[in-house]
């Protein structure tokens, strides 16, 4: 049984981007377009990471990842922002997330991180199938439609 991830994101393009880039690592994606979404989903099935957008209509990111820790969830949390504010981004850190992406970022960062935070259980695999792929370059290409120079 493969990690799933949960990915929280009102843009319907990125998030299937993202969806489908971390899929291609092997683990199973579950999409939200908002944080309330997240938060419904969660209490529907076990996830083993979450990305989230912080800029949403409904819930925020902000607001869910609040939410994530009042209800208790113990689950990785990266966030993903278009404002690069080292102060807003430190403070995530420090409310729980575990790390943060600023978009527009390089496809190859978010398998990086993905790998780091979500794999718990196989990440030594999936870092070799990473490598051995060569995600920076025809794999990821496939994936995301987004080319990565060497």
């Amino acid at each position: 049984m493969s990690e799933r991830i949960l990915v929280v994101d009102d843009e319907a393009g990125s998030a299937r981007i993202i969806a489908d880039a971390i899929a291609w690592l092997g683990f199973d994606v579950v999409t939200a377009s908002n944080g309330r979404e997240g938060l419904s989903v969660l209490g529907t099935m076990p996830f083993d990471g979450i990305l989230i957008d912080l800029e949403m209509p409904v819930m925020n990111g902000w607001t869910m990842l609040d939410e994530l820790r009042w209800q208790g969830y113990d689950v990785p949390v990266i966030v993903m922002s278009q404002e690069a504010n080292q102060a807003k981004l430190r403070e995530l850190l420090h409310e729980g997330a575990q790390d943060f992406l600023v978009k527009p970022f390089n496809p190859y960062l978010l398998l990086q991180k993905s790998l780091r935070h979500f794999s718990c259980r196989t990440s030594v695999e999936k870092r070799s199938l990473l490598e051995r792929k060569g995600a920076r370059q025809a794999g990821l290409f496939q994936a995301t439609g987004i080319l990565v120079p060497s």
